[in-house]
């Protein structure tokens, strides 16, 4: 994937982030109260899909650093980053949100899954930058 295409997909996730914190924010409690959830069984939903939203945001934000990477040093820097960071907003992000709008339990087990693949895009993000073959320093 190339810097220019990478940089729009981060800008739509981040479009995204935006769109779901807007949700939880507005119409998710409403939601949940119709679901005969307790006042305590929300605000622990709104809580997960805040975390959610949160690390969304922060790993659109870090593809779009990515793209900006491609762009000056090379396509190749980051490769294996991008595609870490997002099977984890899949997975992570998107297993809370499940979660959040569903209670579906199974969806909470792939949450740890999509933190790992984090963990290991920005470590692969780290040794691809420090690998790569620019006189920029």
């Amino acid at each position: 994937m190339n810097g220019k295409r990478l940089i729009v997909i981060a800008c739509i996730l981040g479009a995204l982030g935006v769109i779901i914190g807007a949700f939880g924010a507005h119409a998710l409690p409403n939601y949940l109260t119709e679901q005969g959830l307790t006042e305590a069984d929300v605000l622990k939903h709104e809580a997960n899909l805040n975390t959610g939203v949160r690390y969304h945001m922060y790993h659109a934000l870090a593809l779009l650093g990515i793209g900006i990477l491609q762009l000056q040093l090379s396509a190749r820097v980051g490769t294996v980053a991008t595609w870490s960071f997002l099977i984890g907003l899949l997975l992570f992000s998107g297993g809370l949100y499940v979660w959040s709008v569903t209670s579906l339990r199974t969806a909470v087990m792939i949450v740890p899954v999509g933190g790992l693949a984090f963990i290991i895009g920005w470590i692969s993000l780290a040794i691809s930058v420090a690998r790569s073959s620019s006189d920029q320093g």
